[in-house]
C-alpha cells in the first residue's frame, strides 16, 4: 500500500473542506472537533501557538492536527487535535 501523505496548513480556501471532517461518534470524547481545533489556534487559550493543518493522501482529505508550542523555546512542540476522517 502506498500513501503520498501531504499536511497542507488551514487557510481561507481549505477551511470550509476541513470541516467536513468527523470521527465515529463512539470516537468524539477522545479529540476535538475540528471547529473546535482551529478555534483553539485563533483564540490562543494557552501560552503557545497553535498552527493547525489538513492531512491529505494524494487529493483526497483523510484528517487533521494542530501543532502546539511554545514559540520561546526549542523543546516544546505537541501535536493535538489529531483526527482521521470516519
Amino acid at each position: 500500500m502506498n500513501f503520498d501523505l501531504r499536511f497542507i496548513p488551514f487557510t481561507r480556501d481549505n477551511w470550509e473542506e476541513g470541516l467536513k471532517l468527523s470521527v465515529h461518534p463512539e470516537q468524539q470524547k477522545f479529540a476535538p472537533t475540528v471547529a473546535e481545533s482551529l478555534a483553539a489556534a485563533y483564540i490562543k487559550p494557552w501560552d503557545e501557538e497553535l498552527d493547525p493543518y489538513l492531512i491529505y493522501d494524494g487529493d483526497k482529505l483523510i484528517g487533521s492536527f494542530y501543532l502546539s508550542y511554545t514559540p520561546s523555546t526549542n523543546d516544546d512542540y505537541w501535536l493535538g487535535g489529531f483526527i482521521i476522517d470516519k
